[in-house]
Order: structure tokens, then sequence, then C-alpha cells
């Protein structure tokens, strides 16, 4: 269904109906109800905790094993992005998930090949979204601290992150990037 169509439905319905389609929806899906209640009360800075959460539990150590699935952050940045957050708390997660892949590779000194590739093009995203968003001030020093420790990373991983970081800047310098909102 487009969102005419659900525009056009729902115009047929009455208050009371959309009312109890509405109360239906925050019932059945944990999705709605999470949307829901944060439509209703916006803290950005606890859902970040929250997906916050949810990235580093992948990579870092706590009660049970560390499983390192990329796809499940990926899914948290996503899920979060949904809601509609100001852009530096999207890629303070990102960030987060990045340098849990670093910490992850310094701790068991191995990551798969596909969390490399997480780590590089999640950086990626993010420096795109820093740029674009004209937040690279805020995010400098945080940046510099990530380059600073992938010296500390095994060789595959640490060329990735390096790669990613000369490939955007060259990007930048070349003006194949657009200036940042203003």
């Amino acid at each position: 269904m487009s969102k005419t169509q659900l525009k056009k439905f729902l115009n047929t319905l009455n208050h009371d109906q959309i009312t109890e389609m509405v109360l239906e929806l925050y019932a059945a899906r944990k999705e709605a109800k999470d949307y829901l209640d944060y439509f209703m009360n916006p803290d950005e800075e606890k859902m970040q905790e929250k997906y916050r959460a949810i990235i580093t539990k992948e990579f870092l150590p706590g009660p049970g094993r560390v499983k390192g699935r990329t796809s499940r952050c990926r899914k948290a940045i996503k899920e979060f992005a949904t809601l509609h957050p100001h852009p530096s708390r999207i890629a303070d997660l990102m960030l987060t998930t990045v340098e849990s892949i670093m910490v992850y590779d310094r701790r068991v000194r191995w990551v798969k090949e596909s969390q490399e590739n997480a780590a590089a093009n999640t950086l990626r995203e993010a420096l795109d979204t820093i740029w674009s968003n004209d937040m690279m001030p805020q995010f400098e020093r945080r940046l510099s601290i990530i380059k600073e420790k992938s010296s500390g990373l095994r060789h595959s991983l640490r060329s990735r992150i390096n790669d990613t970081f000369n490939d955007w800047h060259d990007t930048i310098k070349l003006g194949l990037k657009t200036e940042p909102k203003c």
C-alpha cells in the first residue's frame, strides 16, 4: 500500500476509528509502540543509549558471548534514524560501531572480512553524514583518535580504515562532495 492509498483510507475513517486502529497497532507491534512512545516523549539521548547498547553488546565483553554481528549494528543505526534524531546522534552511533570493531580487533587480534568491510563502510557513512551536516568541528577530535588508534590494529583492518580516511579526504579535495549544509 502506498502512502497515498493509506491517506485516502484514513480520510474515510472517523476520529474514533483512527484512535482504535492506532491503539491496536500500539498493542500489536513493538516497533510501533517504540515509535509512538518516542513520538509522545522524544528523548533522543535515551533512545541513542538504547541503540548504543545494542551496538556495543555485539563487540564488547559483557554477559554472554561476543557475537560481532555487524548486521545488528546496521539495523540499530537504521532503526534509530527512522526516529529522525539530530544527525550528530546518528553519526555518533556510526562511530561507536567503528570503535567497537576496533576494540574487538585489538582484543581478539582477528576480525572477519565482513567486519572489516562494515567498519570501513560505516566510517565512510559517518564521514559523509558529519560533512554534509557541517559537524566536522564537533567530531574532529574523535575522528583523530580513531585514526590514531587504527595504528594498533591488525594490518588488514588498519589498512581499510586508513584507506577510507584517505579516499574520503581525496574526494573532498577533488570537490566531489558538496558543501556542508548551513
